[in-house]
C-alpha cells in the first residue's frame, strides 16, 4: 500500500477518515486532499488501526477518533462532514469516543 506507507505521502495523524467506494477506499486529509487506494476498507482500516485510533460508525465509512469534533446518538462531526452512526453501533459509540478522549 503505497500511499498508506509511513516513509511516504502525509502522515497517519493528518487522516480525517476513510471512506468506502466500491472496491476502493477514499482517504480523506485534514488538508481537503482525498487520495483513492485499491484496497477495500476494511483491509485499509486494519492496517491503519496499528497506528491511529478509528471507530466503524457505519459500514461506509471509518472515523480517527483524534479528528472528532463533535458527536450525538446519530451522527459523529469531524471537519465539515457529518458521518451517520448505524442503529446497531449507537450503543457503543459513547463508551468509545469517551474512553478516548479520557485518555
Amino acid at each position: 500500500m503505497k500511499t498508506l506507507n509511513k516513509k511516504e505521502g502525509p502522515f497517519f495523524r493528518d487522516i480525517l477518515f476513510l471512506e468506502a467506494s466500491s472496491n476502493y477506499t477514499l482517504i480523506h486529509y485534514r488538508d481537503s486532499e482525498v487520495k483513492m487506494v485499491a484496497y477495500s476498507l476494511n483491509l485499509v482500516a486494519e492496517k491503519l488501526s496499528r497506528s491511529i485510533c478509528l471507530f466503524r460508525p457505519n459500514r461506509k465509512f471509518v472515523v480517527n477518533l483524534s479528528h472528532v469534533d463533535q458527536y450525538d446518538n446519530n451522527h459523529i462531526k469531524v471537519k465539515n462532514k457529518s458521518i451517520s452512526i448505524s442503529r446497531r453501533r449507537k450503543v457503543n459509540v459513547k463508551k468509545v469516543l469517551m474512553n478516548h478522549f479520557n485518555k
